[in-house]
């Protein structure tokens, strides 16, 4: 097994080695969280996408403990993760379009409770 100082000098040498391979870490996640909307038919966000791979490496971590891959890559999520926690990469709230959603959805549930709605 790896010393805490040789795992964090690989996960360095693996991000390197990943950019150079796939491109910049930004355009990577962005590309991955808009199929990933696309799929789930609901906003994923780059911070989400790191957040669920973590996820993957947690669970593979339990079955098989020694592999350094899995606390590699860990960490490398959660750096993205950091990343794009920052105030310049996390999108600002849509509140307006919440709030007209949920009148909505507010106002169909009335309408459905009332049986109004012009089919009556």
């Amino acid at each position: 097994m790896m010393n805490h100082i040789e795992v964090m000098t690989q996960a360095v040498h693996t991000l390197r080695s990943r950019g150079d391979q796939y491109g910049p870490v930004e355009a990577s996640f962005d590309r991955i969280s808009k199929i990933a909307s696309l799929i789930l038919n609901m906003e994923v966000t780059p911070r989400e996408v790191a957040a669920i791979l973590h996820a993957v490496k947690l669970s593979r971590m339990s079955n098989d403990p020694g592999n350094p891959d899995h606390y590699i890559d860990g960490i490398n999520y959660m750096s993205f993760m950091a990343q794009f926690s920052t105030p310049q990469n996390v999108p600002a709230p849509n509140v307006e379009g919440e709030i007209a959603s949920l009148a909505r959805q507010s106002v169909e549930t009335s309408q459905e409770y009332t049986g109004a709605g012009g089919n009556s």
